[in-house]
């Protein structure tokens, strides 16, 4: 099935739905109680926060049809399967959601401390929170961890440094030990720095670190055996032109970092070809081998053989309308819904 945020016309702001593939039928729907989480938030009730820009962005589906998600800028949101208001977080946080262990999430956040420097920085970091009570747990700064790892002429001598140097997009972490990654490790994603690295929180040591051959990249998710597979955008930012994001493969590509051996490898060079978000994006490579990929910024879903494009998804809204959509899941065929059978809503 999918799990898909996107703008929903009738409610005027968006929703998330769970549609089957199989059945070609939306089988549950969410809708964000903006004024609960007004009140639960209050710092965060303007821009992408008032429901006309609300984004639901990346939700995460639980075991019991609970569903957590952001406005893509601004707090944490836990809500029911009936779309009640568990609870919200008075923060800044944004891009990715995702499972740290099983009663744990892990995302990107704006940090509140003082890096008591003589010039302003945006400081980015990650935080886990308890997915119960929605408390935050522990909370890491990316400049500090480079600073504290001597990436220092990464950090500061690489081109004119900006506000927003870091601009993390995805924090994940790996779910189980084995010979290359550690139970516990983070893999972060600075699109900024156009770097991915693996982080260990035990000792604040980076593992491994890489910048490029993947740009601006979104979206670093571990295979096993080493292999790691990111998201390049593919594109730099160049503030004397219009669009500011320049394609520099002219669409985007996949690529896979063979810790081992040190060596990087594109995936799906054919398929591909037709991939073109400068943005933003996601992906997953599924059981059987297959590339899911949010285009976001051409609001499409689509799954991709090595030889063609299987199906693709636009967030279709009639009267020949697309809507955008924020950061979709594809859930593989095991997922059981349960829940749905008993909703009560």
């Amino acid at each position: 099935g999918l799990l898909i945020s996107g703008y929903n016309l009738k409610d005027k702001t968006a929703n998330v739905t769970l549609f089957s593939i199989n059945d070609q039928k939306v089988l549950h729907t969410w809708k964000p109680p903006i004024e609960k989480i007004h009140e639960g938030s209050p710092n965060f009730v303007t821009e992408y926060n008032l429901k006309k820009n609300y984004r639901m962005q990346h939700p995460l589906l639980l075991d019991n049809g609970d569903l957590v998600f952001s406005s893509g800028e601004g707090p944490l949101v836990k809500i029911d399967k009936c779309s009640n208001y568990i609870w919200s977080i008075n923060r800044h946080f944004h891009h990715s959601i995702e499972k740290y262990n099983k009663k744990t999430i892990i995302a990107p956040l704006v940090l509140n401390t003082n890096l008591n420097k003589d010039y302003p920085i945006l400081n980015h970091g990650f935080a886990t929170i308890n997915l119960q009570n929605g408390k935050i747990i522990d909370e890491f700064s990316i400049i500090k961890i480079l600073e504290t790892n001597n990436k220092i002429g990464l950090l500061y001598g690489v081109g004119e440094f900006e506000y927003d140097r870091i601009h993390l997009n995805d924090a994940e972490a790996i779910k189980q030990t084995d010979e290359f990654v550690q139970k516990g490790d983070i893999m972060l994603s600075s699109k900024h720095l156009s770097t991915v690295f693996l982080f260990r929180p035990k000792n604040n040591k980076i593992v491994w670190l890489k910048t490029g051959p993947w740009l601006n990249q979104h979206d670093v998710d571990y295979l096993g055996k080493g292999k790691f597979s990111i998201f390049g955008n593919d594109t730099f930012r160049y503030n004397k032109i219009k669009t500011h994001d320049v394609f520099l493969h002219k669409h985007n590509k996949i690529y896979i970092y063979n810790l081992q051996k040190d060596k990087i490898d594109t995936l799906y060079n054919k398929t591909m070809t037709e991939v073109k978000t400068p943005t933003q994006g996601l992906h997953k490579i599924l059981d059987n081998g297959d590339l899911f990929i949010e285009d976001t910024d051409n609001f499409r879903l689509i799954r991709l053989s090595n030889k063609n494009k299987r199906w693709e998804y636009f967030n279709y809204l009639g009267d020949n309308k697309i809507g955008s959509i924020h950061w979709s899941r594809y859930l593989e065929e095991g997922n059981k819904f349960n829940w749905i059978n008993n909703t009560g809503c």
